[in-house]
């Protein structure tokens, strides 16, 4: 039974080293998926059915704006906010920041899933290997006769 739990210590490290090292350029790009994407339309609707109240859905909408570049000057900008539409047409709600942030998490959720799970077949793999390596050496060792 020390032989497993040993075994098994040891995948959970490998899985641990594994994972870091899948996640850790995960966490680099997955923000920017996030951002990229939270402008489309699909994107507003599923954070609609979260966000928006009952019987009314989300609709993108943009509209002209201004910021600042790194020199203080005015240049001008597309902003992008989350509106909530009744059946009438009215507006229900507006959430220019929320439903953005809430698409760049779920990515980043997503993204560390994808690299548990890679590291987990990694995982498998090594201990696969492992396991064929040293059955490799058991004949060697089964030819030799006790003293």
């Amino acid at each position: 039974m020390g032989s497993l739990k040993k075994q098994f210590g040891m995948g959970v490290v490998v899985w641990a080293i594994l994972f870091a090292l899948c996640s850790l350029p995960t966490l680099f790009v997955t923000p920017f998926i996030g951002v990229f994407t939270s402008y489309s339309e699909p994107v507003a609707g599923w954070m609609g059915e979260i966000i928006c109240p009952a019987e009314s859905e989300g609709k993108l909408r943009t509209y002209a704006t201004t910021t600042r570049d790194k020199y203080g000057n005015l240049k001008p900008a597309t902003g992008y906010e989350l509106n909530c539409v009744n059946a009438s047409g009215e507006v229900v709600r507006v959430d220019p920041v929320l439903y953005s942030y809430l698409w760049i998490g779920l990515v980043i959720v997503l993204g560390l899933v994808i690299a548990g799970g890679g590291a987990l077949i990694g995982t498998l793999v090594y201990g696969g290997l492992r396991g064929r390596a040293a059955r490799l050496k058991d004949p060697y060792r089964q030819n030799i006769e006790p003293r």
